[in-house]
């Protein structure tokens, strides 16, 4: 009989900084050392949510807001061994059940389009499936010719009666 392992969605704590540079490590055929050293600088600066199972976090979200109605999704990882099984989407949810609480409407992200890096194909997908759309490609968005697509995703904000 397979385990059954019930995440818990939590905010992203000082002391979790570790962990989710060690995740990142992990997770090297997306993140390149570049990535992960500009993880170390928005952990500084980002908020976000960790997923945990039996105390260890498997993935994470980072996020800031741009202003009152427009956030940045800057991070989502998953470790390589619980991919699958739904914890992006969770935190995601999290994410955009907040912002809509917050009153803010557009919630973007880059990514590496797929036809660049065919490693990017599912994460591409994951996105489309959750309601972002294309807004931009960007040409040598990265540096040594790697592009970005700019994703975006409207958000119907909850109203308070």
């Amino acid at each position: 009989m397979s385990e059954t392992r019930t995440p818990t969605i939590r905010p992203l704590a000082a002391d979790d900084h570790e962990a989710l540079l060690a995740l990142a490590r992990r997770l090297a055929a997306w993140f390149r050392p570049l990535d992960q050293m500009m993880l170390a600088i928005d952990l500084a600066q980002h908020k976000g949510w960790v997923a945990t199972e039996q105390g260890t976090i498997v993935a994470f979200l980072l996020y800031f807001l741009e202003d009152a109605e427009q956030a940045e999704l800057s991070w989502l990882a998953v470790d390589p061994d619980a991919q699958g099984r739904g914890l992006g989407s969770q935190l995601l949810t999290q994410l955009e059940a907040s912002l809509r609480s917050w009153g803010v409407t557009t919630l973007r992200l880059n990514t590496i389009p797929a036809d660049h890096e065919a490693i990017f194909d599912a994460t591409n997908a994951f996105y489309r499936q959750r309601g972002f759309d294309v807004e931009a490609r960007h040409d040598d968005y990265y540096g040594h010719g790697r592009p970005a697509l700019r994703l975006v995703k409207r958000l119907a904000v909850e109203r308070v009666p």
